[in-house]
């Protein structure tokens, strides 16, 4: 046996100091490939001579050094070199400034040979400098540049440039073009084209159809300025009784055909997340047509009881809806109070949403209301104001159904998330919001609503055969431009 553990020793040991049998050092990791990125910029580097030139023009840009900027520029069209879409509308854009049209073109010309699509900003950097150069053949032309969407500082440029020369004819059918293309106009474009209209019909029909406009006291009496030189009336009258001296203004918000579209497009909503949600918001409709009093105001009971809830014990309070209630009352109006279903009973859930606040535990997300708050929406449901929106219904949509009731809804919430579904357009829900909605903020001692206006925010023409009377969107103090325009 000790033999044998001999051998076995002497065998490790010659095995331990045999040159062949000793460890290899460990091999290098083999060089890894350089990432994609890198292999790109340095092959953009290699056919560039190593100058990045969309570089050069950016840095040359934000230090507004226009020599370095078109030097750098020069180079990269020199060497053929396919610059970023953003490198070219800025060099676009400097030229555009300095009104130099035919440069741009080039710039264009670019562009298309290196196969770079021209962008909105670049169609606007093109109309701005033949509209500066005062070339509006080319300004009009630009408006055609690329497939891209043109927005309102596209068509500025263009529409100063035919109005100030003239060319009323062009001008207005641009300025369709855009409202076809949902841009609404600047104060300044209209001041413009008031200017350069001469004749008294198309002034007429061109104010009366400006619609939902908001003009400030330096737009209106730029306006009246332009309207008087022309040998025509222009005043500013304060409303009364619905009127602007014997011209009568369409009262604000939607017609009619309009409220009733408004309710068909809740109910589809409704649909479209239940037979059961439309059946229940109709049944509320139904109940609204018969109910013994003709509601003028509708309180959107959640948002206003939620209301001032960002602190540390926020809770659903009615004692706020009832300081709401007691101010439309003391002022004439019939109430109505739509609550969700969960709202009107002894425990409520308690959805304070306070950034602020000690977050609510499990076992505080429900609130017991207090005995003068229960007794208040007894009171209310036993006298038929109160209207409780069943569970798993949108309680939005029953206040918006009311308002189309000729109802002020009063709440802080004004369902921009609904427009798309309900109303026709933006415009159509911009004009139902301010006349319909009003705001409310309550304070420790005090109530305040906002007043929806009683006329619309916009301009109105009456034309006869012999003439137009024209009223022109009040400034904030409320007064409106008349204008006696006599059709010669």
């Amino acid at each position: 046996m000790r033999r044998w553990l001999a051998c076995v020793v002497t065998a490790c040991a010659a095995a331990v100091s045999f040159p062949g049998l000793k460890k290899a050092p460990p091999l290098k990791p083999a060089p890894q490939p350089a990432p994609r990125q890198d292999r790109r910029e340095e092959r953009a580097a290699r056919v560039t001579g190593g100058r990045d030139y969309a570089r050069d023009i950016y840095r040359a840009i934000r230090t507004e050094d226009w020599k370095a900027t078109l030097d750098a520029y020069q180079a990269a069209r020199t060497a053929s070199i396919r610059l970023p879409a953003n490198c070219y509308n800025g060099v676009l854009n400097g030229l555009a400034q300095r009104a130099d049209g035919a440069e741009c073109e080039l710039v264009l010309q670019d562009m298309r040979r290196m196969r770079v699509e021209p962008t909105e900003a670049s169609r606007t950097a093109l109309a701005k400098a033949h509209a500066l150069s005062g070339d509006g053949d080319k300004a009009l032309a630009a408006l055609s540049v690329g497939n891209c969407t043109s927005k309102l500082r596209t068509y500025a440029p263009v529409l100063q440039c035919l109005f100030k020369s003239g060319r009323v004819d062009d001008g207005l059918r641009v300025w369709r073009e855009m409202l076809l293309m949902d841009v609404r106009p600047s104060g300044d474009l209209i001041v413009a084209a008031v200017a350069s209209i001469t004749c008294p019909r198309t002034l007429a029909a061109f104010l009366g159809s400006l619609g939902d406009v908001a003009l400030s006291r330096k737009h209106l009496e730029a306006m009246q300025a332009s309207i008087v030189q022309s040998g025509h009336t222009a005043t500013f009258c304060t409303v009364q009784d619905g009127k602007l001296g014997d011209l009568p203004l369409p009262s604000a918000g939607l017609g009619r055909t309009e409220m009733e579209r408004v309710r068909e497009g809740l109910f589809a909503t409704a649909r479209e997340a239940s037979d059961r949600q439309e059946n229940e918001l109709r049944a509320f409709d139904g109940w609204l047509r018969n109910h013994p009093w003709k509601f003028t105001a509708c309180i959107d009971g959640p948002n206003v009881a939620y209301l001032n809830q960002n602190y540390d014990g926020g809770r659903f309070r009615p004692l706020q809806i009832k300081a709401v209630v007691d101010v439309l009352e003391a002022r004439g109006h019939r109430v109505l109070v739509t609550l969700p279903a969960k709202y009107c009973e002894a425990m409520v859930p308690n959805h304070s949403k306070s950034s602020f606040a000690t977050p609510l535990k499990m076992n505080d997300a429900d609130q017991l209301l207090e005995d003068e708050e229960m007794a208040l929406l007894n009171k209310w449901r036993a006298s038929g104001m109160l209207y409780a929106v069943p569970r798993a219904c949108h309680d939005d949509l029953y206040w918006i159904l009311a308002s189309t009731y000729r109802q002020v809804a009063v709440s802080n919430d004004r369902a921009r998330d609904h427009w798309t579904g309900v109303f026709a357009s933006e415009a159509q829900y911009r004009r139902w919001a301010r006349a319909a909605v009003s705001a409310v903020r309550i304070g420790s001692e005090n109530v305040e609503l906002d007043k929806p206006p009683v006329h619309e925010y916009a301009c109105f023409a009456a034309v006869g055969s012999a003439g137009a009377r024209v009223a022109v969107a009040p400034d904030d103090d409320g007064e409106w431009l008349r204008a006696d325009l006599v059709f010669k």
